[in-house]
C-alpha cells in the first residue's frame, strides 16, 4: 500500500507503480508476491501485462512466467474473488495463449487455482502434479520484517522501531501461522462510516461460540493507524472498538460503541463481491498465497455476515483503562526474541488470547 493525495493504493513492485484498488488488481498482485516471496520462480522472469495482438485479446496478459531460457512457460489469468473458474474463463485464456504459447496456463481467483496443461487441448492438471516451481520454499513461511507490514497497509512506516518489530512478529502470527478465517472487508461503522476496506481476521468470542470478532489493524495515512474490532451475532453487528497507533507507538484513544439492533449498511457491490477467506498454513493442493498478500492457502469463498447496528445517536464510550493495557501488554509481549522461529501452535495460542481480549472489551465483561 501508498498513499497518494491521501488515497490508498495499492504498489506493484515489478512495475513500480501505484494502482487504483480493485478486485482483479488485488489477486494479481496477491499471486505475484507469492511468486516472488515463496516459490522457486525468480522475479527476473515475471512479467506483468504482457501486451499481445488485439485480435487475440484486448491486449494484455495478467502474469507471464518464463523458463531459464526465457521462453513463455506459465500464463497466468487473474479474476476477482467472486468470479467462477469454469470454462468461460479457460477459454478466454486458451485464446490469449494462441500468441504466448505457453505450455502452461493457470487460472486463479485469490481463493482457488485451476491449472492446464496445453497440449492440442486443455489437460486439467491434479493440484498433485503441479510443477516444483510453484510449490512454496516453506511450509510455514511468515514474514516478521516490519517493513514487509508496513508496506501492505497495517501500520504507518514511521512507527518507532521498539514498538514496530514486536507489532510485526504478532501480525505474522495472527494472519500467517495462526489458522485463522481472515477476510478483505469494509465495515462501516458508528464511529467511522465509511471506513477503507482492509484484511480482518475473523475470531471466534471464547465464551460466546455464537459471536464472530473481525479485527483489523490498517494505516489511514502515512503517519497513522488504526486497531478496529467489531463483534458480530447472527449477522448483526452490536459492537464496535477502535483505537489508535500513535506516533509514540502505542495503543490509545479508544472508543466503543455497543447497538442491540441493527440494519445491514453494505452495498449491493458488496453483497455481489462477496469476501476473501484464507486460512494461514500452506496446503499442498494450491499454488498461491494476500489475499494471499499474507496467507498461502484458501477455502472457498465464505461471507462473514457482518452488517453494522444502528439505533439512534451515537455515543461512544471509554472502555476501562485495564482493558487498553491488556491490549498493548499483547502486541508488545510476544513471546520469544525476533529471529527466533514462531510456531504455528503458538500462533493459534496468541490468536485466542487477543480474541479473549476483545470479548472482555466489546461486550463489557
Amino acid at each position: 500500500m501508498v498513499f497518494r493525495n491521501g488515497e490508498r493504493l495499492l504498489w506493484n513492485p515489478l512495475k513500480r507503480q501505484a494502482l487504483k484498488i480493485r478486485p482483479e488488481e488485488r489477486v494479481r498482485l496477491q499471486i505475484l508476491e507469492y511468486l516472488m516471496l515463496q516459490s522457486m520462480v525468480p522475479a527476473s522472469r515475471i512479467a506483468v501485462e504482457s501486451p499481445v495482438p488485439s485480435r487475440f485479446s484486448r491486449g494484455r496478459t495478467d502474469l507471464l512466467c518464463y523458463d531459464g531460457q526465457f521462453a513463455p512457460w506459465l500464463l497466468i489469468e487473474c479474476k476477482a474473488e467472486n468470479v467462477r473458474l469454469g470454462p468461460r474463463a479457460a477459454t478466454q485464456s486458451a485464446v490469449y495463449n494462441r500468441f504466448v504459447k505457453a505450455p502452461n496456463l493457470m487460472l486463479t481467483n485469490g481463493l482457488e487455482d485451476a491449472l492446464f496443461q496445453v497440449a492440442g487441448k486443455l489437460k486439467p492438471v491434479d493440484p498433485s502434479g503441479y510443477p516444483g516451481e510453484l510449490l512454496p520454499l516453506e511450509p510455514d513461511w511468515h514474514s516478521d520484517d516490519p517493513e514487509y507490514w508496513s508496506a501492505r497497509g497495517f501500520f504507518q512506516a514511521k512507527l518507532p522501531d521498539t514498538s514496530a518489530r514486536p507489532i510485526a512478529r504478532r501480525l505474522a502470527q495472527l494472519y500467517h501461522l495462526a489458522g485463522e478465517t481472515r477476510s478483505w472487508l469494509e465495515i462501516p461503522t458508528p464511529i467511522h462510516p465509511h471506513p477503507p476496506p482492509h484484511y480482518h481476521l475473523l475470531l471466534s468470542a471464547e465464551n460466546q461460540p455464537d459471536t464472530l470478532i473481525a479485527v483489523s489493524l490498517r494505516a489511514t495515512a502515512p503517519d497513522q493507524a488504526v486497531f478496529t474490532a467489531v463483534a458480530n451475532r447472527k449477522k448483526t453487528n452490536f459492537a464496535f472498538f477502535l483505537c489508535s497507533l500513535g506516533t509514540d507507538g502505542y495503543f490509545g484513544e479508544p472508543k466503543i460503541v455497543q447497538h442491540r439492533t441493527g440494519k445491514d449498511y453494505r452495498s449491493d457491490k458488496d453483497r455481489r463481491s462477496g469476501n476473501d477467506r484464507h486460512r494461514a498454513g500452506r496446503a499442498s493442493s494450491h499454488t498461491a498465497g494476500e489475499s494471499r498478500d499474507h496467507s498461502t492457502s484458501r477455502n472457498p469463498d465464505q461471507r462473514a455476515g457482518h452488517s453494522t447496528g444502528s439505533s439512534g445517536p451515537i455515543h461512544p464510550a471509554i472502555p476501562e483503562s485495564h482493558h487498553i493495557d491488556k491490549l498493548n501488554e499483547f502486541w508488545f509481549r510476544v513471546d520469544g526474541d525476533s529471529g527466533t522461529q514462531t510456531t504455528p501452535e503458538q500462533s493459534a495460542l496468541a490468536a485466542r488470547e487477543l480474541s479473549g481480549i476483545l470479548e472482555r472489551i466489546l461486550t463489557g465483561t
